[in-house]
């Protein structure tokens, strides 16, 4: 080969290995750019990078199902004006709003007129004075503090835990939780909740509409002085139809059910409850600064 193709040869490889190196230049500063990029989407925590994407994603959809949950607990019927307590109030003189809150049993009848206005004859129409309603262990005061503590053993407990003030706030303080595992699992267990709980409202809506048929029977003869085998076997339809919500063990979500369905579901529910309350608790304890010990 002669020294000019000597020559041509070494300025070929000479180029070539300078674009190389250039081209390997721009990938190196592509890639230097896109790690930026991303270092910036995400973020470092206790267990490595998360993404704040994803992060803020699972925060919104826990906020979503929680905003759910409390439009099933405030739901009511258009035209709802119905003052359940002021009604036990006026006709037995009893203050029962003092000890039970009528938001929990108007969530747990679903804020159903007609429901609502069925508990009203059981509870009130069918009971003859003040000491029938306070110490009759089926269609009184007992029967409206069952449903009201339906509501305050599951819905109400999550909806104080993550929304009220005098609360943990859950909700708001969980804006600064890096796990998105344990906010998804939140969000998941409250969607089955809100499921439960729809089967829950129905099924005492059933209970509540069958009695008040043996209501009605019973208060079109409460004020005769005959019919009395027919006012005894009312009260006692009446006595049967409520005994599922009458036994219920309302804390206890380890209660013997046998084929009760809705003590079924009101174990299911504490236990969701419980679930959610105690997840919620453990993403807010991870918030907490650790104590060091030297």
């Amino acid at each position: 080969m002669t020294k000019v193709g000597v020559m041509l040869c070494f300025f070929a490889v000479l180029f070539l290995c300078c674009r190389q190196g250039n081209i390997m230049a721009e990938d190196l500063e592509d890639s230097n750019f896109e790690e930026t990029k991303e270092r910036k989407k995400n973020k470092r925590g206790r267990f490595g990078y998360y993404d704040l994407n994803s992060l803020e994603q699972a925060y919104d959809e826990l906020s979503t199902s929680l905003n759910n949950l409390r439009a099933l607990y405030y739901y009511r019927d258009n035209g709802f004006n119905i003052s359940l307590f002021s009604d036990i109030d006026d006709e037995f003189r009893i203050k029962d709003n003092i000890f039970i809150m009528d938001d929990n049993v108007y969530a747990v009848l679903h804020g159903s007129i007609d429901v609502v206005g069925n508990l009203k004859k059981i509870v009130i129409d069918v009971n003859e004075d003040q000491s029938s309603y306070m110490y009759n262990k089926f269609n009184g005061h007992s029967l409206v503090a069952k449903l009201d503590h339906i509501s305050q053993f599951t819905i109400f407990a999550i909806m104080k835990a993550y929304y009220d003030v005098k609360g943990n706030q859950l909700l708001e303080k969980l804006k600064y939780s890096k796990d998105i595992e344990g906010l998804k699992k939140i969000k998941l267990m409250i969607d089955d909740f809100c499921v439960e709980w729809a089967k829950l409202v129905a099924e005492v809506q059933k209970i509540i509409n069958d009695v008040a048929v043996f209501a009605d029977a019973y208060i079109k003869i409460k004020n005769t002085s005959l019919k009395e085998d027919e006012k005894i076997s009312y009260i006692k339809s009446i006595e049967d139809g409520l005994r599922p919500i009458a036994v219920l063990d309302i804390s206890n979500s380890n209660q013997s059910c046998s084929d009760s369905l809705i003590c079924k579901l009101k174990n299911e529910l504490v236990r969701l409850a419980t679930q959610i309350l105690d997840k919620g608790d453990d993403l807010l304890n991870a918030l907490q600064p650790q104590n060091s010990t030297p």
